[in-house]
């Protein structure tokens, strides 16, 4: 609900300044009682209409920030579709969209591919509309802000609200998205607070009685190549909406390739080439006589080696892994990886935990970072060892709380590990909401 609600509070904060003209002469909190008073009135006339129109706005706002993170991967997939005027328009309006919103402040490519996947699960678990605005409240909300006669103490709550925004996304496992949200652009206004609001003024412009409710309102304009820009993406979503949405499911397959793709051996010797191809075939063929192909340790994989030939078989492929150059190692932690799973078939659990501690640090990719550290976790479990155990594990979750937290950490946060063995590991945490320690038990 909550982040329905702040983001309707930016998107119809346009109309403040409409509103305060309306009860000039009043100061103070005078002043502003008799917006909240005004608004009340007005918003609960138009109750229906006004929360549908702001309900669609933060759809479509949260569509274009997806769209925008997509960038030149969905104008690749635009560029295939070349068949007809109707596809050739298709691209011109995305391409507009796009020239007009770009995202040139963000971290990298990893993080922008990070948000992206967020975002669209945060979507499709519907938490980013959860909820139903009520109009009272929203008045109350948005006529609270005419208190802030200063630019940049208005500023500063706008930006309390993203903040609630990012802590909400955070507790639901979409860190990166959060982080996102509250960045700060070159341009002032986060892209996500311009296109709701544009998509609330249109909403309202393309409705009469509402437009007639709210005509005290002096709804906010944007610069030219941003109203083309965005009058083109909602064109598009009106239009050709499903269209795009498996365009942007075509996308994220890719984003989702190129994370397994991070620590996948078989790959990178595709990569490598002719290089070094003995002692990958060498580490593969183990692998696949073990069954430990798979990215991530699973506990039953310390049991994987049952003869004596066997272990030998794996020392011996590890003992040439170290032979080559340090420099030429550190350019294939997929091969380590792969090394690390086989010392732990052997027992060798401290070499396997120190190898792949070393390949988060080789790798850029925060999911490769991720199942590095989990892998490290495992083997810090079969030596018993719960500190580093613990470590590993909220090492992991950090880089992708969904992905890697083995229960709810935004709800019981873990302070100790008490045990660990073939039927789960046993968590000590304390509830966040209600301060008592309770034990926590997972099946991995």
């Amino acid at each position: 609900m909550q982040l329905l609600q702040n983001l309707s509070i930016l998107a119809s904060r346009q109309v403040l300044s409409g509103v305060i003209s309306s009860v000039a002469g009043r100061l103070g909190e005078e002043a502003t009682l008799a917006v909240i008073d005004f608004l009340q009135e007005r918003f609960t006339d138009q109750s229906e209409r006004l929360t549908g129109a702001l309900t669609q706005a933060n759809r479509r706002a949260w569509s274009s920030l997806e769209i925008a993170l997509a960038g030149d991967s969905l104008w690749e997939r635009c560029r295939l579709l070349v068949a007809s005027s109707e596809d050739r328009a298709f691209r011109q309006q995305v391409r507009a969209f796009l020239d007009a919103t770009p995202l040139g402040e963000l971290p990298g490519d990893q993080f922008r591919r990070e948000c992206l996947t967020q975002l669209r699960a945060a979507k499709r678990s519907g938490c980013l509309d959860a909820g139903r605005l009520d109009p009272a409240t929203l008045a109350r909300e948005v006529g609270s802000l005419a208190r802030h006669g200063d630019p940049l103490k208005l500023l500063d709550v706008e930006n309390r609200l993203l903040e609630g925004m990012a802590d909400n996304l955070r507790e639901q496992g979409h860190g990166s998205l959060g982080q996102l949200i509250v960045l700060k652009p070159e341009s002032g206004t986060p892209l996500l607070v311009t296109a709701a609001r544009y998509f609330f003024r249109r909403a309202v412009e393309e409705d009469a009685k509402l437009f007639h409710g709210l005509a005290f309102a002096q709804l906010e304009r944007l610069q030219q190549s941003q109203e083309d820009g965005f009058e083109s993406l909602r064109q598009v979503l009106e239009q050709q909406g499903d269209r795009l949405e498996k365009l942007l499911d075509e996308v994220l397959a890719v984003v989702s390739e190129t994370h397994v793709a991070v620590l996948d051996i078989q790959e990178e010797q595709r990569r490598q080439g002719e290089q070094n191809r003995d002692i990958y075939n060498a580490v593969i063929n183990v692998q696949r006589k073990l069954d430990l192909l798979q990215q991530e340790v699973r506990p039953r994989d310390s049991l994987s080696i049952r003869t004596d030939g066997e272990r030998r078989l794996v020392r011996e492929v590890v003992e040439r892994y170290r032979t080559l150059p340090e420099e030429r190692r550190k350019q294939m932690p997929a091969l380590l990886n792969a090394i690390g799973k086989l010392e732990v078939a052997a027992g060798e659990f401290q070499s396997a935990e120190r190898d792949f501690v070393q390949v988060a640090t080789l790798v850029t990719d925060r999911q490769a970072q991720g199942e590095a550290h989990l892998n490290a976790h495992r083997a810090a479990l079969e030596r018993r060892d719960w500190d580093a155990a613990l470590g590993e594990m909220l090492a992991a979750v950090k880089l992708d709380e969904a992905r890697f937290a083995p229960f709810p950490v935004s709800k019981y946060e873990p302070l100790r590990i008490l045990g660990a063995g073939g039927f789960g590991v046993a968590y000590l945490c304390r509830h966040r909401q209600l301060g008592a320690e309770v034990v926590v038990k997972t099946l991995t």
